[in-house]
């Protein structure tokens, strides 16, 4: 019996380990994008309170689809990018969602997020959810929205001239990698007003600095120079 019970744990503990590398080995395929959003469904009562939630996450969830979207198409603006999401993603956004959780129940209060019209009252919760962003951009590619990302990855040159400051470069490397989803974006040289970035992209150089410069940087912009199939110049201004 003890030597059953024990084959019987080694067999538990094999299967559990089995199950963990699985579990892994999915996580790590997976490319994620974690933002945090507000989940926003006004109403007019009577309503159920659990049904008022549900239908808050639902929305918090849609929000970060919509958001990781947006990243994807950074040309578009606000107007053309909630266009696309409402028609490609709106119905099944949960389907993007790989989990969530919610960080911040606010519950019902007047009306002021809200975009329906006929609402009184709207239920808020903060949610904080990953999105599958490698999904969501085979959408955007399948609804031609989005070049094809299965290219080799290639190595761009950036060089970024009247630098005004190294908050702009960090900002710019944060752009080119959260949100134009280059593999890396690394600092080759580095000199007053002048950087050179190494970028490991699956676009080339013109499409890489259009995309660029298309990007919100917030009190920066970017004025294309020149590009070519594996270099790009760009002069960095304050908005």
């Amino acid at each position: 019996m003890r030597g059953a019970r024990r084959a019987t744990g080694r067999r538990a503990r094999v299967a559990a380990a089995v199950g963990l590398a699985l579990l892994l080995a999915g996580g790590a395929s997976a490319e994620e994008r974690t933002v945090e959003v507000l989940g926003v469904f006004g109403f007019t009562p009577p309503e159920n309170r659990t049904a008022l939630r549900q239908q808050a996450v639902l929305e918090g969830l849609r929000a970060a689809v919509q958001r990781v979207v947006a990243e994807s198409l950074p040309a578009l603006d606000a107007e053309a990018g909630a266009s696309a999401f409402r028609r490609l993603f709106y119905g099944d956004a949960r389907d993007y969602v790989t989990r969530f959780r919610v960080i911040d129940d606010r519950g019902v209060q007047p009306k002021e997020l809200s975009t329906n019209r006929k609402a009184t009252l709207e239920y808020v919760v903060k949610v904080e959810a990953s999105v599958d962003a490698h999904q969501v951009r085979d959408r955007l590619v399948a609804a031609g929205l989005l070049a094809g990302g299965d290219g080799a990855l290639r190595r761009v040159e950036l060089t970024l001239e009247g630098l005004p400051s190294y908050a702009a470069l960090e900002r710019i490397r944060l752009a080119l990698v959260d949100q134009l989803q280059a593999e890396s974006a690394l600092p080759v040289e580095f000199t007053t007003r002048r950087a050179v970035l190494a970028v490991r992209t699956r676009s080339d150089g013109r499409g890489l600095l259009e995309r660029l410069a298309a990007t919100d940087l917030s009190e920066w912009r970017i004025e294309p120079r020149e590009a070519g199939s594996d270099r790009a110049v760009a002069v960095v201004r304050a908005r």
